[in-house]
């Protein structure tokens, strides 16, 4: 597993949602050693209308990155992911509270060295100690 770096540090995370997935692992070799993080965003189609990336395309991605893989799971039930995602490559992986059970969501990947996201009208139910990332699920991550 890649160290993420200290908390509340600064990291570039690009999203391969962005690439030309038909030059994925070339786009995702070519930034490498500009970049601290690779951000892959995750939808299940039931979350946010979008079905993107999966677990298989983490594991053909690992190869190509030295990097700290941080998926961004917009899913309804993220934690029947999370062991495959581990086993793919991940490093990390951010979940949403409104799917609910979030404290058990977060025991469960810590394994990870896992975020999670937390809309903005939820700061004060951020209980995890690690920095929750404030954002809204939309269909571009």
């Amino acid at each position: 597993m890649i160290d993420p770096g200290p908390p509340g540090t600064f990291r570039l995370a690009p999203s391969i949602l962005a690439a030309d997935f038909g030059e994925l692992a070339a786009r995702v070799h070519e930034i490498d050693a500009e970049t601290d993080w690779l951000h892959v965003d995750v939808m299940d189609g039931h979350f946010v209308p979008n079905v993107s990336i999966g677990p298989p395309v983490v594991r053909s991605l690992r190869p190509y990155s030295t990097r700290f893989f941080d998926c961004h799971l917009m899913m309804t039930e993220p934690g029947r992911y999370l062991e495959a995602f581990k086993k793919a490559g991940a490093d990390g992986c951010t979940v949403h509270v409104e799917v609910g059970g979030t404290k058990s969501l977060i025991e469960d990947a810590r394994a990870l060295s896992t975020g999670r996201t937390v809309p903005r009208r939820h700061r004060l139910a951020a209980a995890d100690d690690r920095v929750p990332r404030f954002r809204r699920p939309n269909l571009h991550g």
